[in-house]
């Protein structure tokens, strides 16, 4: 999780996104809010880069939502970016995608 320039912050996910992982899910997503939160001055936008996330189930589609429904109460834009093919798949499956298209080179 790294700040970037031009009021860009981006998270880094990565692992196993299924419900068996849930706890170690929310340390990763806590950790990675704790680093935004503290970012100065604020990020316009929040890239959430999947690259590293080899697999997702409702459970972890439903903690990525949260993410960013909480990004966008902040006043903040979440932009997905690096989805691998198949987490795109499963997450337009769950309805997750709702407009993204969550392209394998990193803009969605």
């Amino acid at each position: 999780m790294s700040p970037e320039k031009e009021h860009l912050f981006t998270l880094h996910l990565e692992g196993e996104w299924r419900i068996e992982q849930a706890p170690d899910l929310l340390q990763q997503v806590a950790g990675g809010w704790s680093a935004l939160l503290k970012a100065a001055p604020p990020p316009a936008c929040v890239e959430i880069d999947l690259a590293k996330v080899r697999e997702i189930d409702a459970c972890g589609g439903q903690l990525l939502a949260l993410l960013q429904e909480q990004v966008r109460l902040r006043g903040m834009t979440p932009r997905l970016s690096a989805v691998p093919p198949t987490v795109r798949e499963r997450l337009a499956l769950l309805g997750y995608l709702d407009g993204e298209t969550g392209g394998e080179g990193g803009e969605p």
